[in-house]
């Protein structure tokens, strides 16, 4: 990643740490209730640090880290509360600044381009950055039957692997979690299928 870039990355994830409406987001949350239900955990100090090792080969990376920490909060809180709220509000103004940046550094068409530069195995590795192909029907429709028999642990597993990998087919009505299953693509319903 370019030292700019990487800048302006340092920047956002210090001027969030040190936003008091991101206070609740700053270190690692560690709750034995939390632990059962949020498997892919993420803060902002962790985030930081990857970002000073250099550990994200680019700013989607970064973005999706930034995701993965609101994404696992609106999981584990009730729709409504405050810090459902704030991080509603903060993944807002996070999207918003990947396009700022996207924009100032011209990177809107290098994304493509950059996954299809990795090594061989990576591509060949199950990787949902890639966009697949929808979902068949016959592929949801065993996702759908296999579904109604699991356990709680089996779907806490699953929720959380769409919420990392395909979040836009996760939402919430009320007090119930929906999974959108027309959204899901193929390769997702195969992984989720071998869960």
């Amino acid at each position: 990643m370019m030292a700019q870039l990487q800048q302006k990355l340092l920047e956002i994830i210090e001027n969030l740490i040190n936003n008091p409406i991101s206070l609740e987001f700053v270190d690692p949350y560690d709750d034995e209730d939390y632990n059962k239900v949020i498997f892919n955990k993420m803060d902002l100090t962790t985030i930081k640090k990857k970002l000073e090792s250099n550990k994200y080969l680019n700013h989607t990376e970064f973005f999706k880290d930034l995701d993965l920490v609101w994404k696992n909060c609106q999981l584990y809180n009730q729709k409504g509360s405050i810090i459902f709220k704030q991080s509603m509000y903060l993944e807002q103004q996070c999207k918003s600044l990947q396009k700022v940046i996207e924009d100032d550094f011209n990177l809107g068409k290098k994304k493509k381009r950059q996954n299809q530069e990795r090594p061989p195995i990576q591509q060949q590795s199950f990787d949902f950055r890639q966009k697949n192909k929808p979902s068949n029907e016959a592929s949801r429709l065993k996702f759908c039957h296999s579904i109604k028999n699991l356990e709680q642990e089996q779907l806490i597993k699953i929720v959380n692997y769409l919420a990392e990998f395909q979040p836009e087919c996760l939402s919430r009505e009320e007090d119930k979690l929906v999974i959108d299953v027309k959204k899901l693509d193929s390769k997702a319903c195969e992984q989720i299928n071998l869960l």
